[in-house]
């Protein structure tokens, strides 16, 4: 389950992390470099959290405007479609209703109404589950991740006290301990 963190919290939590790091990336020979490791892959996975949050956002922002631009086309072509039937349909029951003609326009007419009632309720059903983020806040979570992820990038891997983490054999294998670490910004150049 997705949860979008009210800006202000994300702002905070974030301020007190970079200045925590700015504050021991200074005093990078008093500062434990395993705790530095640690702070750095918890800021890299809120970082992928709030990443997979946008993106998800954008797909489903992206898919609705598809889904519904495709929809509505279907249900404008079922109601034309219906439209020029009515008239064959009318005449049709006026002149010969129990004719094959007559049947095969009224079978067409019913299908499409089925068509027309099934897109109807497809659109109805999927704006009622729409609540994604809207477009205006996507934009402000973005400009938020983009001054996150330089902060990170420059306190994380492109530090002096970075640099020390991966050189200090004993404080590498204690931060970046599994594989999947050692694949992150993290623990690696």
């Amino acid at each position: 389950m997705n949860r979008y963190f009210p800006c202000q919290t994300e702002t905070l939590f974030t301020v007190i992390f970079i200045g925590a790091l700015i504050g021991a990336a200074s005093q990078a020979h008093a500062m434990d470099l395993v705790a530095f490791g640690q702070n750095c892959l918890k800021q890299e996975r809120y970082l992928g959290t709030l990443k997979q949050q946008i993106d998800e956002a954008e797909f489903t922002e992206n898919g609705s405007k598809y889904f519904y631009n495709g929809a509505r086309k279907n249900l404008e072509s079922y109601n034309r479609q219906i439209n020029e039937l009515a008239s064959d349909l009318k005449d049709c029951q006026e002149v010969a209703p129990n004719s094959a003609y007559c049947h095969e326009i009224r079978i067409r007419y019913n299908r499409l109404i089925a068509l027309t009632d099934r897109a109807e309720e497809k659109i109805d059903r999927r704006e009622r589950k729409d609540n994604g983020i809207k477009p205006h806040k996507l934009f402000f979570k973005k400009q938020h991740y983009d001054e996150v992820y330089a902060q990170f990038i420059a306190i994380c891997r492109d530090s002096n006290t970075h640099y020390q983490l991966l050189e200090d054999s004993n404080a590498y294998s204690r931060v970046c301990s599994s594989s999947s670490l050692k694949k992150t910004t993290t623990c690696s150049f």
